[in-house]
């Protein structure tokens, strides 16, 4: 039970609940019921019941698979709580990683780590600042781009040589799109947002002067800053901590009966919270990474001299709907005179024009993007880039 404080809950947690229950009311039942039959009765009854409910628990999860989280989708055996998981992850980075401040969200350098699903198994080689990037040594007169983002920019679902970040640089340099060789930093760490990506730009600018910032955003990112918060959640003492989660999540974390009561019938969403919630805090998020890119990166790329475009990220779920769920994200900003990419727009015309499905570019099960989907993400930037001719 100490787990489910970190947001950590799987269907042993499940067992060990229903058995406490069960325990304790057969304990009750022995004190309350002098009647050595009724009790005997009573006690089969409540027996029963139990195991009925664990037999409906186990059905759902593993014959029915409803209401899986993302984790439990991908095989993996627990869930993690959006608002809760920090406190595990505060503890590994600081007692096992070793890692000093908390607020920047980095990998272990000089590692290699596995990534497996149900669908795909890639290993990621960081260097010595934890980036998936082969080395970060700018050769003289290169025209620098460091891509920030979450797994999508790190490349979660494809090999170290297939992020988009190095499939963009190879088609800049493919078509000599500057005059001067591009060199691409790939920045993106899994399980990152705008504002861990903020902290984590700042770090590097001490080490790597870009010429052109790239901040990939997706819809994952907005509803991060819902369940996470903003700057707030970065501690005085470098501990983060996110939002407060509704307190019925601890029974939804482990009981699939529960999260079928919650969704079926009090209609609550994914983020755990009710559909006019989820509105609210949807667009509360998007003002936040609005004021986030004017008010924070902009002065930060003055001071540094290097130039910003914010590239909207399509999802999956996006494309095959043909509904953009970025689209009001992407009018704010581009009144602001900040360089705006939408993909959502070139993914859904090449899907149409060549008769492909929007499941060609990611993994099913997963939703990243695969290898096809990354390629085809450098290829509309390098587009888009050398269309902006933001180099002379």
């Amino acid at each position: 039970m100490i787990m489910l404080y970190f947001g950590v809950a799987s269907i042993i947690t499940c067992i060990l609940f229903y058995s406490t229950l069960m325990y304790v009311c057969v304990k009750a039942l022995n004190s309350y019921i002098n009647n050595k039959v009724k009790q005997s009765n009573y006690i089969l009854l409540c027996i029963t019941f139990f195991s009925i409910l664990l037999l409906g628990e186990f059905s759902l999860k593993y014959i029915f698979k409803m209401n899986l989280s993302y984790s439990e989708a991908n095989g993996g055996f627990f869930y993690f709580s959006p608002y809760k998981q920090i406190r595990l992850e505060n503890l590994k980075r600081k007692y096992i990683l070793k890692q000093d401040n908390l607020h920047l969200k980095i990998n272990k350098p000089d590692c290699r780590q596995r990534f497996e699903t149900s669908e795909f198994t890639y290993y990621h080689t960081y260097n010595h600042l934890g980036l998936r990037t082969s080395d970060t040594v700018i050769p003289p007169q290169a025209f620098c781009i460091i891509g920030l983002g979450d797994s999508f920019t790190e490349g979660v679902g494809v090999p170290d040589d297939s992020t988009w970040c190095v499939l963009l640089e190879n088609e800049l340099n493919k078509y000599n799109c500057f005059e001067n060789p591009a060199r691409v930093i790939n920045a993106g760490v899994y399980g990152s947002d705008p504002f861990y990506d903020f902290i984590r730009l700042k770090y590097l600018l001490k080490k790597i002067k870009p010429d052109l910032l790239i901040l990939s955003i997706n819809t994952s990112d907005i509803v991060d800053v819902m369940t996470r918060g903003g700057f707030e959640r970065f501690q005085k003492n470098s501990d983060v901590v996110y939002k407060s989660s509704p307190w019925w999540e601890f029974f939804y974390s482990f009981s699939f009966i529960g999260r079928s009561i919650a969704h079926g019938v009090f209609n609550i969403q994914n983020t755990l919270m009710t559909p006019e919630q989820e509105k609210v805090q949807t667009e509360l998020a998007e003002n936040m990474i609005i004021k986030l890119i004017l008010n924070y990166y902009n002065p930060l790329s003055l001071q540094y001299e290097f130039e910003i475009m914010v590239v909207f990220q399509p999802m999956l779920l996006d494309l095959e709907q043909n509904t953009n769920h970025l689209q009001k994200l992407y009018n704010k900003i581009s009144k602001k005179e900040i360089d705006v990419i939408d993909l959502h727009a070139p993914f859904y015309e090449h899907i149409i024009q060549n008769g492909d499905k929007a499941s060609s570019f990611f993994w099913s099960g997963d939703k990243h993007l695969n290898s096809s989907g990354t390629l085809m993400t450098a290829k509309f930037l390098s587009k888009e880039i050398a269309n902006m001719n933001l180099v002379q």
